[in-house]
């Protein structure tokens, strides 16, 4: 299954802005993802065992489709969003509440402007819809961001097909070091037997 990752500015749990952000996700966002069989991931769903910082920027590199909630201006998403123009030249797609403008260094990047009054989600949905159908359209994959747009042929562009995720990658160094540990085992057997080949015979135990 295809995945989004959602940047979005959270709020402490309790605050109106919490409330806000969390209703947008759930009632707007996320049920639009699942009907596009698109698997859609928050920050603040993941169990953090380790970098929250390492984790989400992982999931930008690896996730389809990028949703960038800049509402109110928050820094830690502009910085996740600059992430993540800098990792792919293609789907990322700014949304911003009705009423707010855009920083002038994306002003010119299609964004999708959402309202809860009236027939505003409704609108929403269906614009969220409008540009997965895009996404998923675009064979040629252009660029949709200020970073690609001017200097995409210079970056480095990642092999993504022979890429394998964390989980496969930490699985495979499992499976390496424990067949370097066989391999000392083997080793020290080895060892073993030399030690005895050159052991004066007298001092050999009986029966040996």
């Amino acid at each position: 299954m295809k995945q989004c990752f959602v940047i979005m500015a959270f709020g402490q749990v309790g605050t109106e802005e919490h409330v806000r952000s969390l209703k947008i996700y759930q009632q707007l966002i996320k049920p639009v993802l699942q009907e596009c069989e698109f698997k859609s991931v928050r920050a603040d769903e993941l169990e953090h065992l380790g970098s929250i910082t390492r984790d989400i920027i992982e999931l930008q590199h690896e996730s389809d489709l990028v949703f960038a909630d800049l509402s109110g201006k928050n820094a830690n998403v502009f910085y996740e969003l600059g992430v993540r123009h800098a990792l792919l030249r293609c789907g990322t797609v700014p949304i911003v509440r009705k009423g707010e403008t855009l920083p002038f260094d994306i002003a010119s990047y299609r964004a999708i402007f959402y309202s809860t009054e009236l027939d505003g989600p409704e609108k929403f949905r269906h614009e969220l819809r409008r540009r997965i159908k895009a996404f998923d359209a675009d064979v040629e994959r252009k660029s949709d961001n200020p970073v690609h747009d001017a200097i995409g042929d210079k970056l480095f562009k990642p092999d993504l097909d022979g890429m394998v995720s964390r989980k496969e990658y930490e699985a495979k160094v499992a499976e390496i070091s424990g067949l370097k540990q066989q391999v000392s085992d083997l080793q020290g057997v080895i060892d073993d037997d030399d030690d005895y080949d050159k052991e004066p015979r007298q001092n050999r135990e009986p029966g040996w």
